[in-house]
């Protein structure tokens, strides 16, 4: 397959994630992920001979999953199965792993499971540290986050 048909895929992937993002606030739960699963399934095949874009697909609709559970405040025995896939799968770099961690520990911020959200970027805090020219940003929002949980104790 040609780079530049490979290109035409990814613009296709990403506008059909954001139209389905955008309508997803509309559908009910199911309708919602049904459009993500379809979208994975008409996707998948066209980049099947190139596994490293497959992954990325496959990442970028379980982060939009998990992220609707989140968003919609599931039970944490449901967000909990969204974020050990997308955990399960890998993350591009830290930047995306940061942001699914930040996530979550604001849901459980807000659905009080502070120790599960504190231990979460606990952990997280030492790989930014390492890192840290790169993604002080990311810090900062990490610790803005620790101290609202600290509080709500």
């Amino acid at each position: 397959m040609a780079k530049n048909e490979l290109e035409n895929i990814g613009k296709e992937f990403a506008r059909a994630i954001t139209q389905a993002m955008l309508g997803s606030a509309k559908m009910e739960l199911v309708d919602a992920i049904s459009t993500y699963d379809n979208i994975e399934a008409s996707f998948l095949p066209k980049v099947s001979e190139h596994p490293d874009l497959a992954l990325e697909l496959k990442r970028r609709i379980g982060e939009r999953k998990f992220l609707l559970f989140c968003e919609r405040n599931r039970p944490l025995e449901e967000v909990s199965l969204y974020y050990q896939a997308i955990r399960k799968l890998g993350f591009t770099d830290l930047e995306k792993k940061a942001t699914v961690e930040m996530i979550f520990a604001r849901y459980c911020l807000r659905n009080g499971h502070l120790k599960r959200g504190e231990k979460l970027l606990r952990k997280l805090l030492p790989e930014l540290n390492n890192n840290f020219e790169l993604y002080s940003h990311l810090k900062q929002k990490t610790e803005e986050i620790l101290k609202l949980i600290e509080k709500a104790k």
